[in-house]
């Protein structure tokens, strides 16, 4: 609802698709397919994200699943490597 809301003039669907990249990232965060480093688990139960998963899920392909999108585990996890390798240089720079 508050991406339809912040889409709320926008009728080329973008609501629709920041959701179903959130949902298909919630949905493997959830599986414990990511690293701890990019997921980790609070006390609270919640999980804190590192930039480069969001990165990831901003730029991966989605896949069809059924009535839902998914992304493709491996390839998610190796554009999130590749995201935290580019933080890190550029933190060193």
């Amino acid at each position: 609802m508050c991406a339809v809301k912040l889409f709320a003039d926008d009728a080329s669907g973008k609501a629709h698709a920041v959701t179903a990249r959130l949902e298909a990232m919630a949905q493997l965060v959830e599986s414990d397919k990511l690293p701890e480093a990019f997921a980790p688990r609070m006390a609270n139960g919640s999980r804190m994200l590192a930039e480069s998963v969001f990165k990831a899920a901003a730029g991966e392909p989605l896949l069809s699943a059924g009535a839902a999108c998914a992304f493709d585990p491996d390839a998610f996890l190796a554009c999130v490597l590749q995201h935290a390798d580019l933080e890190v240089e550029d933190r060193t720079e």
